[in-house]
């Protein structure tokens, strides 16, 4: 609508240079999880504000966290 605040966010898991895609099965959400099992990524959240005319203000900015699973046993993955 015009004149409203617009604030719009994402989030990526990144392993090995590597963008992972959300998995779309019970059986890729297996496989992810057993990939990153004892070992570290990036969790990357890219977040914009626009504000309406007069202003047009538009604010960028992302955080980057890095993640280390313990390793996980496939009954914790697959109850996950």
């Amino acid at each position: 609508r015009s004149g409203q605040v617009v604030i719009a966010a994402d989030t990526v898991v990144v392993r090995d240079h590597c963008i992972l895609n959300k998995p779309g099965t019970r059986k890729e959400a297996i496989e992810m999880l057993t990939s990153l099992s004892g070992r570290s990524h990036q969790v990357i959240t890219g977040v914009c504000i626009a504000s309406p005319s007069p202003y047009k203000r538009v604010k960028q900015f992302e955080d980057v966290a890095s993640v280390t699973f313990r390793k996980l046993e496939l009954p914790e993955i697959e109850f996950y």
